[in-house]
């Protein structure tokens, strides 16, 4: 996201985190208004996005990633234990 948008204080979209139904959370660019052909999408790196989100944003994904990760040991090690 960062590679197309640039920070303006006049900006023309905004941030937001939203959780789909996956129940992963994704920070999404939304614009303002219609945007003209070849115009520029810009938003406040610093103040749309409060930095609490971020971290929680942040944590929730690794806690996922660890459940996951949790998740995937526990069913080796049940199929392991099922084998021998």
């Amino acid at each position: 996201m960062g590679r197309l948008a640039n920070h303006s204080k006049k900006c023309t979209a905004f941030v937001q985190l939203v959780v789909a139904s996956d129940n992963v959370p994704h920070l999404c660019l939304f614009a303002k208004r219609e945007l003209r052909p070849g115009e520029q999408i810009t938003y406040d790196y610093g103040i749309n996005v409060p930095f609490t989100d971020l971290v929680c944003v942040l944590l929730y994904t690794i806690s996922l990633f660890l459940l996951r990760v949790l998740m995937a040991l526990m069913v080796t090690t049940i199929l392991h234990h099922l084998m021998v």
